[in-house]
């Protein structure tokens, strides 16, 4: 039998950590991350902004309900020590969901 869902997300893009609304994003995240805490973040943010690009994301159900948090990181670095001066670009990501009864899915 073959699992199937129907189910729509949105999802809203926040490029301070100051611009999160913090009920949702707690009442996703919890407290049991501290990597994923605002306070954290805004700590992390401030302290890297000019070596890390940060992004935000919050999911919300088609009822308008938050149930996925995520953090993307762009992480610029550079090498000197080979012959050719060389940039590299990381991404870090970093999510959390809350628990969901999906139509069609079993666990």
């Amino acid at each position: 039998m073959e699992n199937s869902a129907n189910f729509e997300l949105t999802r809203k893009v926040f490029y301070t950590v100051d611009s999160i609304p913090v009920d949702q994003w707690q009442k996703v995240v919890g407290d049991e991350n501290v990597y994923l805490s605002i306070n954290y973040l805004q700590a992390l943010e401030t302290a890297m902004r000019d070596e890390i690009s940060f992004y935000y994301t919050i999911s919300f159900s088609t009822e308008g309900e938050a149930v996925l948090c995520s953090v993307f990181r762009i992480i610029c670095t550079r090498n000197y020590w080979i012959y050719r001066p060389s940039m590299y670009w990381f991404v870090e990501t970093y999510s959390v969901m809350v628990k969901m009864d999906l139509p069609g899915v079993r666990a």
